[in-house]
């Protein structure tokens, strides 16, 4: 007898509960605002993505060939966008109510003030191409190999 995996066993659980979910939400609601919903968060999701897309796309057209440099709140926020959307893509209620929350608290992180994330590189462009770091980033024994 084959065993299965802990990452099957999630899939098989996940598609009955939302097998559960859709049969309980048409009951509920009905066909025509299941398919609503259904329709209404896949567009939720593609818009998300051609969002960030386009934000992007200004970012790295903006640099004119300079290297960009992401704060960590960016990334970060932009790959719960990018996950939120995916699930909202997905078919299924409980996928797109994980995403829908993930993509609420990637813009909820817009707002919070950047002292609550870490530095997101050293590295900081003065500008007229000096590269600026701090004292505990450099050392003068550059002359010296390396082990």
């Amino acid at each position: 007898m084959r065993r299965f995996s802990v990452g099957t066993l999630s899939f098989l659980l996940l598609f009955l509960a939302e097998i559960a979910t859709y049969v309980a939400v048409i009951d509920e609601w009905g066909w025509g605002t299941a398919l609503g919903i259904g329709v209404g968060s896949l567009a939720l999701g593609f818009l998300v993505l051609s969002r960030l897309g386009q934000d992007m796309g200004r970012v790295f057209s903006n640099a004119g060939g300079n290297i960009v440099q992401l704060s960590f709140g960016g990334l970060f926020s932009g790959g719960l966008s990018i996950a939120g959307a995916i699930l909202l893509i997905l078919p299924g209620f409980l996928t797109d109510f994980l995403g829908l929350l993930l993509v609420i608290a990637s813009f909820g992180l817009r707002f919070l003030p950047d002292r609550f994330s870490p530095a997101s590189s050293p590295v900081r462009d003065t500008g007229g191409g000096v590269t600026d770091l701090r004292p505990e980033e450099w050392s003068s024994n550059r002359n010296t190999p390396s082990q």
